[in-house]
């Protein structure tokens, strides 16, 4: 059987693309599947088919062993990582002998207008290729990881900058906690200053990028957000918060010892960020 999902959105320009064994980017228009799937989902005939000039292809069985749902998670999920676009998914149509269904995603991957790129291109692709073995897995098996991916799509998916910024924020912690004890704010960014910078001068800015970032979460957890009252400034901050989120994920993709010291429980994840954080002194506040 095979998953025609349409693109809305993409910004590809390109012919087919090859994601994973049975997972692929096609030329496949939604007026063209609307033609095919038109005597039998004429439901979806009553609703806009949408403009799509791309579909993602999925077989099942696929090289991923996901449902055809969670491939479109993955895909959208490692696009995002690899590059934000304003590429969505409205339906999910299959075909399976004679036998058409149908479903409208009402869940669609919302863009940030400040931080949104144009154009996707090969180089985009393979990284997207590359890291969705890695989702695959964790949508499979993982814990703590599944924990945070969860919290990151949903983020994605919503259309409220605070609630978006609140479970990439969460996501953060997720990757990253390994103790309740306080000063969890400092704990936190001295883990991302070390896991994403290897440079002491470049810790520090991470080190104090994250303190704010944490701040700002912590504002709109504790109902301490209400004077956010400048929609573009917000959106900046919802901006930053997702680079630091996808400045992880980017890390973890693409490293699976990485993804297996963070997987462990709090003990083993405090033993491996004690060890790299070792040697980093944060900055002093600032007067």
């Amino acid at each position: 059987m095979t998953t025609w999902v349409p693109l809305e959105d993409l910004p590809w320009f390109g012919g087919e693309v090859p994601l994973a064994p049975g997972v692929r980017i096609t030329g496949r228009t939604a007026e063209e599947l609307r033609v095919e799937f038109q005597p039998d989902l004429e439901y979806w005939l009553a609703k806009e088919p949408g403009t799509a000039m791309h579909s993602l292809a999925v077989d099942i069985p696929n090289g991923l062993s996901l449902r055809a749902a969670e491939v479109v998670q993955c895909f959208l999920f490692s696009l995002w990582v690899a590059r934000p676009t304003r590429a969505h998914a409205t339906w999910r149509l299959e075909k399976d002998a004679d036998h058409f269904t149908g479903a409208r995603y009402f869940d669609q991957f919302q863009f940030n207008r400040t931080d949104v790129e144009d154009e996707v291109n090969l180089a985009d692709f393979a990284v997207s290729a590359a890291t969705l073995p890695a989702l695959a897995g964790i949508y499979g098996v993982g814990r703590r990881l599944k924990t945070a991916l969860v919290l990151s799509v949903r983020g994605c998916e919503s259309i409220a900058w605070q609630v978006s910024l609140i479970c990439h924020g969460a996501a953060l912690e997720a990757l990253m906690t390994y103790s309740t004890s306080s000063g969890i704010t400092k704990r936190l960014s001295k883990c991302f200053a070390c896991l994403t910078e290897t440079d002491q001068a470049q810790r520090e800015i991470a080190y104090q990028e994250f303190m704010q970032l944490y701040s700002f979460r912590s504002d709109l957890l504790h109902g301490r957000g209400f004077d956010y009252t400048d929609g573009d400034e917000n959106l900046r901050k919802l901006s930053r918060m997702q680079r630091a989120l996808r400045s992880v994920w980017s890390l973890i993709l693409v490293d699976p010892a990485l993804r297996v010291e963070l997987e462990r429980e709090d003990v083993g994840r405090k033993a491996y960020f004690q060890t790299l954080c070792a040697g980093f002194a944060p900055p002093a506040p600032a007067p």
